[in-house]
């Protein structure tokens, strides 16, 4: 899997992506993105297409083996 360009995901996509590594639900991401929690769970599939992995295992092991997962840290 090739490391993804800086622009491959929006910022809400990576917020919501740190979020999710960290096993937050949908419903729990959303309030603190002020936004509803079906949109998190649609930015979740965009994101998963985009990274091309299907379980969340497969998206952390993607987020770790890019560059990316070094550069961005949301608190």
């Amino acid at each position: 899997m090739p490391p993804p360009p800086n622009d491959l995901f929006t910022k809400r996509e990576l917020k919501i992506i740190i979020y999710t590594i960290r096993k937050l639900s949908a419903k729990e991401i959303a309030p603190k993105l002020g936004i509803p929690h079906r949109t998190v769970e649609n930015k979740r599939l965009r994101f998963y297409a985009k990274a091309d992995v299907c379980f969340l295992k497969g998206l952390i092991n993607y987020w770790v083996m890019t560059p990316i997962s070094r550069t961005c840290v949301f608190r």
